[in-house]
């Protein structure tokens, strides 16, 4: 059963989520909550989401389940200078989308629960990204979105107070 946990949001005059070019099956952040999302699709240098015009200052990377070993395991060295070249962005965050609430990680030969444990941790701490688990497709958007606009509109305070 989906949830739908939270505030109604507003979007904000002039606000339009990015999304990356290259991602494969986008969320589609579609009269979510009741409310027309502008969205636009364009490559982004960092991650799979972001604010347009604010780029460089936050990103969601996302990763299905299914994928996720893969991107720790045999793709770790170029997520690693994925989340390296991230160092300068003021919020960023690896959001995971379990498709099936049952599902659970697929461990290989090559990656054992230490290693995924040890990326974790890695991400926190070393590279400062957040990680957020979601089993549903619309708290996943939700989730996205939400954040994008306490970013702007705390950039957006900021820029009016200065």
């Amino acid at each position: 059963m989906e949830t739908n946990k939270c505030k109604t949001l507003v979007i904000p005059e002039g606000f339009i989520i990015g999304i990356d070019s290259r991602e494969q099956l986008p969320l589609e952040f579609k009269l979510l909550d009741g409310l027309y999302v502008p969205t636009e699709k364009y490559k982004l240098e960092h991650g799979d989401y972001s604010i347009k015009g604010l780029e460089n200052e936050i990103c969601f990377e996302r990763k299905k389940m299914s994928d996720l070993i893969s991107y720790i395991g045999k793709e770790r060295e170029r997520t690693m200078k994925k989340l390296e070249a991230m160092k300068d962005i003021k919020f960023k965050c690896l959001v995971i989308e379990v498709e099936n609430p049952l599902e659970t990680f697929r461990y290989s030969d090559k990656v054992k629960p230490a290693h995924v444990f040890g990326f974790f941790m890695k991400c926190r701490i070393i590279f400062d990204v957040h990680v957020y688990w979601c089993h549903y497709r619309r708290d996943l958007e939700y989730f996205i979105l939400s954040h994008c606009i306490y970013f702007w509109d705390k950039k957006i305070k900021q820029s009016t107070e200065k």
